[in-house]
């Protein structure tokens, strides 16, 4: 008997069992083995802040916060390949999942604060994936701007765009009691069917 050497690559997943999961940034090879609906769930990076200090000797300012990653979140059917997965860092990394330099699906990162200043807005969304069914697919969420002095203990806006999904992809808030930092992409996918 003749057994075709691409059946013995052929590893057949088990119905949810999560092939990856990265919220460190960076570039990732994934071998997908076996033609199926995969769960995705993909958060790009949040932005950073900013802020323009006025006034006599430095006491006030103005502040403006960064937007947050886009979000999807869904299954999708993939054929085995090798695919390459890029998780967005700080600063408004997207997390895109391509396969031979075609992007299936890239979540925008959140626009970092110009100076000025005015806030990021958030991220965007490209998918050209085969969909089997969406749980969330929605664009990130813009900073806002205000302004604090150091006189008066006012601290009004500078917030970052809220997280789309579990805290991941949140833009950075910059205040002058309670600035908080950017929080990078993330990804995982999990296989769930033939």
């Amino acid at each position: 008997m003749n057994i075709d050497s691409k059946e013995l690559l052929i590893q057949i997943y088990t119905s949810n069992t999560v092939l990856w999961e990265y919220a460190t940034p960076g570039t990732y090879s994934l071998d997908i083995k076996s033609n199926g609906v995969y769960g995705v769930e993909m958060v790009g990076g949040g932005g950073y802040g900013n802020q323009l200090i006025v006034g006599q000797g430095g006491v006030d300012r103005y502040q403006a916060g960064g937007g947050s990653g886009a979000c999807y979140r869904g299954d999708i059917r993939l054929s085995s390949g090798t695919y390459t997965l890029d998780v967005g860092a700080t600063g408004g990394g997207a997390t895109t999942l391509s396969l031979n330099g075609n992007v299936i699906i890239s979540c925008g990162g959140g626009g970092n604060a110009a100076s000025g200043p005015s806030a990021g807005g958030g991220g965007g969304i490209t998918n050209n994936a085969n969909v089997i069914s969406t749980v969330q697919e929605s664009n990130g969420n813009s900073g806002n701007t205000g302004w604090c002095s150091w006189q008066s203990y006012v601290d009004i806006g500078g917030d970052g765009g809220g997280s789309t999904y579990n805290g991941y992809g949140k833009g950075q808030s910059v205040k002058l009691y309670s600035s908080s930092a950017a929080t990078s992409g993330y990804a995982k996918i999990t296989f769930k069917y033939r």
